[in-house]
């Protein structure tokens, strides 16, 4: 860590990022991600380590995760208390405000960054909080009553609601305003005139739909961490486009075989394009969406699934005031991708699936699970997939075994399978057209032990 330090300091012209994934959230990504490359060093400070963000660091420093992390928390009532660590923080990793004192000391500012643990900034915020206000006047956020706490009282800080003029030692509720008075110049309440802007982009013949973007139920932002839960990717598995069946039948999408109507089957992917870009993601038909928009989940992005983040298509257009770029109204329009074959491969590791035209990647019980769309033929995706797992390094102390079934010289109906001693290490299946109960049972292998009776029930099942 001392080293990566040292490192840090010997570049001036350097940009820091803690734990926030900008190459991901941002609008015009293309962009943010050619600025961070160009940048002449790039620091990322994170608690994960393969993120889009970190792939294009220079350094990477290891910081604590929420549960390893001391300090405070603030709800929305105001109220301030004291989150302690619950568990030991692996490896090298740091609090963030360690991180900043020591690369601030390195640069020569030791007298203004000697903090010993993080009551120490603590006090300095609460003291912060009374600059400027000589003539004592109410202010709501006002900590005064805690800037004489040592390290135990900060240690044992009980929930606080602000303004603090003194320590509460039990919990007070205080309601703001109810007294009529207000923390302004004159005392009274403010109100702002607003006039309602209409969004910069518009639909055109070009891009006759709007899409609007959002989270979905099980994930959380870039999916770093709740990506790593196998029960919360079940869900929703993969990016998709939400459209509505009329919507569907406007673009002509039926014609090129989407089988959008029919639930019991895998939709295709389906591209969708702005005048910013374009991203790849499966069509999802459903009559809750209206028939001029479109949705996307914001989720995926380069670890997980290849060419689908929204944050491509939409435009950097932002409200004046606010800044908040136009996330809920992108012009756009679905196309289909006319990919010819699909796969579903099953691994016991991380794969490298950059070589194939669509991929995303699902943590599932003893592995991932990735699905596959090609513009190759089913036979050239087999071959492709097979050359993908030969280039794997094997271990030494672990025999391999292969498995192989195809229904036909065409190779539309294609499975294999890796075995090992501690049971499979990978497993594909290839067709025109997957369907979930496929995928459903590939999933399975990977808690299967590498014996006889699987081996017959694997062949069995590619043949049916």
């Amino acid at each position: 860590m001392q080293a990566k330090l040292r490192w840090v300091v010997s570049h001036p012209e350097s940009l820091t990022l803690i734990m926030v994934k900008t190459v991901v959230s941002l609008p015009d990504s293309e962009k943010i991600k050619a600025a961070l490359e160009k940048c002449p060093f790039v620091v990322v400070s994170d608690c994960i380590a393969d993120t889009e963000t970190t792939r294009l660091a220079d350094v990477v420093l290891p910081a604590q995760g929420w549960s390893e992390k001391s300090g405070t928390v603030t709800n929305s009532e105001r109220r301030i208390s004291r989150q302690r660590r619950i568990l030991p923080s692996p490896g090298e990793a740091k609090p963030d405000w360690w991180i900043l004192k020591e690369v601030a000391q390195k640069m020569g500012f030791k007298e203004q960054f000697d903090y010993r643990h993080e009551g120490e900034i603590f006090k300095e915020y609460c003291e912060m909080t009374a600059l400027g206000n000589e003539t004592g006047k109410a202010r709501d956020l006002c900590l005064i009553g805690l800037t004489q706490l040592d390290e135990k009282g900060y240690g044992e800080l009980t929930p606080q609601q602000w303004p603090v003029l003194k320590y509460q030692p039990e919990i007070i509720e205080q309601r703001m305003f109810t007294d009529g008075e207000f923390f302004t110049e004159s005392g009274k309440a403010q109100f702002i005139a607003v006039e309602h802007d209409k969004p910069i982009a518009d639909t055109s013949l070009e891009f006759p739909l709007i899409m609007n973007t959002g989270r979905i139920r099980d994930q959380w932002h870039t999916m770093s961490r709740t990506g790593l839960a196998a029960g919360l990717g079940e869900h929703t598995p993969e990016p998709f486009v939400a459209m509505h069946p009329d919507t569907v039948a406007e673009l002509g999408l039926e014609e090129f075989g989407l089988d959008a109507f029919n639930h019991a089957t895998i939709n295709p992917v389906v591209k969708v394009r702005s005048a910013q870009g374009e991203c790849q993601a499966r069509l999802v038909v459903t009559k809750e969406m209206r028939r001029e928009q479109v949705f996307m989940p914001i989720h995926w992005n380069a670890p997980t699934a290849k060419d689908s983040k929204p944050c491509d298509l939409i435009l950097p257009h932002t409200d004046a005031a606010s800044g908040q770029p136009e996330f809920k109204h992108t012009p756009v329009v679905v196309e289909p991708c006319g990919y010819r074959s699909e796969a579903a491969l099953v691994s016991d590791k991380v794969m490298d699936c950059s070589g194939f035209d669509y991929w995303v990647r699902q943590r599932v019980e003893g592995g991932f699970l990735y699905r596959i769309s090609s513009s190759k033929n089913p036979m050239e995706l087999v071959i492709q997939l097979a050359n993908t797992l030969d280039a794997l390094p094997e271990p030494n102390a672990e025999a391999i075994k292969s498995l192989h079934y195809h229904g036909n010289k065409s190779f539309k109906n294609y499975g294999s399978a890796k075995l090992g001693q501690s049971g499979v290490k990978q497993a594909f299946v290839v067709n025109s057209k997957l369907d979930h109960q496929s995928i459903d049972w590939l999933v399975e292998c990977l808690t299967r032990e590498a014996d006889e009776e699987f081996e017959a029930e694997f062949l069995s099942a590619m043949a049916k």
